[in-house]
């Protein structure tokens, strides 16, 4: 079990957990009147598709990793079209509940929304791409600082060449790295093109010194 999955369901079986026993409890507690008995149903049928969507995630990473997104998307209209047609049929069966289970239904999909497998997955990928980039900070603080010093010493030209590097550099991860080591590699994009740009901003700093130095 990876980490991203073991993750999603510890974090989907407490939400399941708060919403359906202490939510149950506190709905009962303030609005008993409203409560009605296939609360307890509705939670579990979000964490029981929630697997389901892991499950599929994590097997089409394997199998299918250039259809991620497709599945992906496919997986939430099915969760759309599930629970429209939970909804109905919940509706019809049970008339004198239909308003107070819509509305909880919906209050529910609407919070288990912000739980999902791609979350789960992009809060990791985010975590590594900012603590990468983090660590070439000083050389982004170089390159602006580099660039404009030297726009406003009247060489315009040189920053704009220093964009051109910085464009090489991202277009080299992304042809050539990125198939072949995917997101991490993504990750170095920008750091790589900020070094990139200094390697020329300071020999072009120095050049520009010593053009205004003889004048």
């Amino acid at each position: 079990m990876t980490i991203t999955k073991r993750n999603y369901l510890l974090h989907t079986a407490l939400l399941t957990v708060l919403i359906g026993i202490v939510g149950g409890w506190a709905y009962f507690s303030i609005n008993p009147h409203h409560y009605f008995g296939g609360y307890p149903l509705i939670p579990l049928f979000f964490f029981v598709f929630g697997v389901f969507m892991i499950n599929m995630t994590e097997s089409c990473r394997h199998r299918m990793p250039g259809r991620m997104l497709q599945i992906y998307l496919l997986m939430r209209v099915m969760r759309m079209l599930v629970s429209m047609i939970v909804m109905l049929v919940y509706c019809v069966a049970v008339r004198e509940e239909a308003r107070a289970f819509l509305l909880t239904f919906i209050a529910n999909y609407l919070i288990y929304l912000f739980v999902s497998p791609s979350e789960t997955e992009v809060v990791v990928q985010a975590h590594q791409f900012l603590l990468i980039n983090a660590f070439f900070y000083i050389p982004l603080v170089l390159v602006n600082t580099v660039r404009f010093t030297i726009q406003g010493m009247g060489f315009s030209g040189f920053a704009m060449f220093a964009g051109v590097a910085e464009m090489i550099a991202r277009s080299l991860i992304g042809l050539v790295f990125v198939p072949i080591f995917g997101f991490s590699a993504a990750c170095f994009a920008s750091p790589l093109a900020w070094i990139l740009a200094d390697a020329f901003l300071v020999p072009a700093f120095i050049h520009c010194l010593h053009e205004l130095q003889k004048r």
